[in-house]
């Protein structure tokens, strides 16, 4: 991350007037303004749910910190209320979403599992941080203005009105549909989307650990199946096809339950891939995992998607020609 040096702007404001200090980042070609909280496109203002931006400008605060643990985000994010460690696992899954809708290439949070979240490095490294600046509350924004000259300020009255005209026209044109065409026939339904890049069976005995890279990898089209233990995961591979097996490497008190089961598949003549996400990865590990007929294993949420991508992706084309 680059640093601009600090430049005095004058004066400073009157004491009895409120002021804050404002930050504005930029990445790629993205603006973000911690006061008032927005982020700009190419000199637009884009939409994007508050509770998403509370979350990034909370990072960006230490963008280059280690690690954001559950409870730090929680403290800062719902200060005050009582939530799960999963209200933290969604939030993140759906900003994800919100960061890729707007254009931001690259994942922004990066998942560091079993210890919790930090700015993804490669978005750290393209990041500037611009000078600070005193900008008082009663005087409005002219200072932010001033950096974002480019920007223009989209007149909310306008957006509703597009809005409510976009929502009748296309009440119209459903109405219209329903009168000239006959209902077609609804249907079947399935446990899961017919076209899915790759179906998973996560073996995990904390499914709750993994929620924010089950959504994510859902979003990227994978079908996802999670069970708890070995012994439900050896019977569900008898009865379904899957294209890849998720596992942790402890469970239940068994430190080594993780490879037993890669043991388990390959001694009942399974050769479907295996990966792990585990706390930590090193030589050592990986080279059992290969002994034992693995594929490979991950720490943090963007190796397990290329694990994914490689062998989950492959497989399921694979599986699909042979059936036709």
């Amino acid at each position: 991350m680059t640093q601009a040096s600090d430049q005095n702007d004058g004066a400073r404001p009157a004491d009895d007037a409120q002021s804050e200090a404002v930050v504005i980042y930029l990445f790629q070609h993205f603006q973000i303004c911690s006061e008032p909280p927005q982020l700009i496109a190419s000199g637009t203002p884009r939409d994007i749910p508050p509770r998403h931006l509370d979350l990034l400008l909370l990072l960006l605060q230490q963008p280059e910190k280690p690690r954001w643990t559950h409870e730090e985000l929680l403290a800062a994010l719902w200060p005050g209320r009582v939530v799960t460690t999963q209200s933290v696992a969604r939030l993140v899954a759906d900003a994800r979403k919100s960061f890729a809708a707007v254009g931001i290439k690259g994942r922004v949070v990066e998942t560091l599992h079993g210890h919790g979240y930090r700015l993804a490095p490669v978005f750290v490294a393209g990041l500037t941080c611009l000078p600070h600046k005193d900008v008082s509350k009663s005087s409005g924004n002219n200072a932010v203005a001033d950096d974002l000259s480019s920007a223009q300020p989209v007149r909310r009255g306008a957006r509703v009105a597009i809005y409510i005209a976009a929502a009748i026209a296309f009440g119209i044109l459903i109405a219209l549909a329903k009168y000239w065409w006959p209902a077609a026939t609804p249907p079947v339904l399935f446990s899961e989307a017919q076209a899915v890049a790759g179906r998973i069976l996560w073996v995990d005995d904390n499914p709750h650990n993994n929620t924010a890279e089950v959504a994510d990898l859902r979003s990227r089209g994978y079908g996802v199946h999670q069970v708890k233990s070995s012994a439900d995961a050896l019977t569900l591979v008898k009865i379904y096809h899957f294209d890849l097996i998720i596992s942790d490497m402890g469970r239940h008190g068994n430190p080594l339950a993780g490879l037993e089961l890669l043991s388990a598949l390959r001694a009942a003549n399974f050769d479907l891939p295996v990966v792990y996400y585990t706390l930590v990865v090193n030589p050592p590990l990986l080279a059992e995992v290969a002994a034992r007929g693995g594929q490979g294993a991950a720490e943090s949420s963007d190796a397990l998607t290329q694990l994914v991508d490689t062998y989950a992706g492959s497989r399921h084309k694979t599986h699909l020609k042979t059936a036709q």
